[in-house]
Parts: structure tokens; sequence; C-alpha cells
């Protein structure tokens, strides 16, 4: 998950939010980015449903324009393929 916010403090403020729910969530300052020069990005395994992520994606948004940043979206990695059982 990818947010960008214009202060450290907003930026931390949503990582402890969503490290008490479980993410691991790093900032970094990238001045190049302009005015939301901090990014946030945040990982948390899980399994992808559409309606839990487009409810989750709503939250992120509110909460990072509530705290004046932006959620960019996310990305996502394939893990294992439970294999079939005999």
């Amino acid at each position: 998950f990818f947010f960008a916010f214009p202060n450290p403090d907003s930026a931390q403020q949503l990582a402890s939010q969503l490290r008490s729910e479980g993410f691991d969530a790093d900032m970094k300052d990238s001045p190049e980015n302009g005015d939301l020069r901090y990014s946030l990005h945040a990982r948390k395994s899980m399994q992808l449903t559409v309606p839990d992520m487009q409810s989750l994606s709503r939250r992120l948004t509110d909460t990072a324009t509530a705290l004046g940043g932006r959620y960019d979206g996310w990305a996502a990695q394939q893990g294992p393929r439970a294999q079939p059982g005999p």
C-alpha cells in the first residue's frame, strides 16, 4: 500500500495506525516528490477479495486525505499456491 504526505508527522501517524492493524510500514523522505515528499509503504499478507480490497482502499483513501496526504494504491505479490489434496 502506497501513500504520500507533506510532512513526516502525518506519515508516522498513519504508519502507527497501520502497525496496530498488523501491517509493516516504513517511511522515506523523497524531496524529488515535491509537496508530498514523504512516502509511506505498508505491507500485510492477506487473502485478496474484491469487496474487501474496495472497502480497505476507500478507508485508506479517507484516512490519508484526513491527514493531508494521498493514498496511491496497492500492489500484490503472488504467494505459494496450495497444492491439491490426494
